[in-house]
């Protein structure tokens, strides 16, 4: 189940979730950084003992296990291999209504400090989910914020695709101009007009996980079913060593 109650349509009075038609529930929030009007239906779940279990993000307001990536070790490892190469003035763009956002955000800032970096506010960018899907209306905003900037980390693999989409087309090279990273490793990586390096999500076995975690809190009521998932970095042609000025 994926609930899009962020979007503000509550789930209907009718839905009946009982302890006897219904053995667990598996949903994958939807706009997880905003309030949702459905949850005080999950807190129902969680009162009715039902077992519950989310999937790549979770709401705060909610005491219940979820599975998912590391988002704080994804971008700090996305953005430590731009600092590996060379890269000091990294921007950053990651999504607004995902609670998925600040977790990544927070890796990103603390890959930068480690290494000593300055982080200019300007150039992290914040996007809801439709700036998002259409980034080619913003361009002229987006690349005035990452003036100066040698790299960027994205919140995702379809942020950076458009990105260098729109940067190609701008004349900026990529790398040799603006060194690009995202995240998930998806197909959109390797089909990129310049593949992009990624940091892998481990789809397959995520999966595996919940529904074997899922089947557990079934079985015993006290397993803890939260797990979190390592995301290896994934090397392609869309970083470059920087050449220091």
């Amino acid at each position: 189940m994926s609930d899009s109650g962020a979007e503000n349509r509550p789930l209907s009075h009718s839905v009946k979730l009982e302890k006897d038609n219904i053995d667990g529930l598996i949903v994958e929030p939807v706009k997880s950084a905003l309030p949702n009007p459905n949850i005080h239906y999950y807190r129902q779940i969680r009162e009715k003992g039902i077992p519950l279990l989310f999937f790549n993000a979770f709401y705060p307001e909610v005491d219940a296990p979820c599975v998912r990536i590391d988002d704080e070790a994804a971008a700090q490892t996305a953005t430590q291999m731009l600092l590996d190469a060379g890269h000091e003035k990294i921007g950053a763009i990651f999504k607004s209504d995902d609670g998925q956002g600040p977790l990544r955000y927070k890796g990103y800032m603390k890959a930068m400090g480690e290494a000593g970096c300055r982080t200019e506010q300007n150039s992290v960018l914040w996007l809801d989910t439709p700036a998002a899907g259409g980034m080619e209306q913003i361009g002229d905003y987006l690349f005035g914020r990452l003036e100066g900037c040698s790299a960027v980390v994205c919140y995702n693999d379809q942020i950076a695709y458009q990105l260098i989409g729109i940067a190609l087309e701008r004349g900026i090279r990529i790398p040799e101009d603006l060194s690009v990273v995202g995240i998930d490793d998806s197909y959109l990586a390797g089909v990129c007009r310049v593949p992009f390096a990624s940091v892998a999500h481990p789809k397959e076995a995520l999966s595996r996980r919940v529904g074997e975690n899922l089947v557990q809190m079934i079985r015993d009521p006290a397993f803890d079913g939260s797990c979190l998932m390592e995301s290896p970095a994934v090397m392609r042609g869309s970083i470059a060593p920087h050449q220091q000025s």
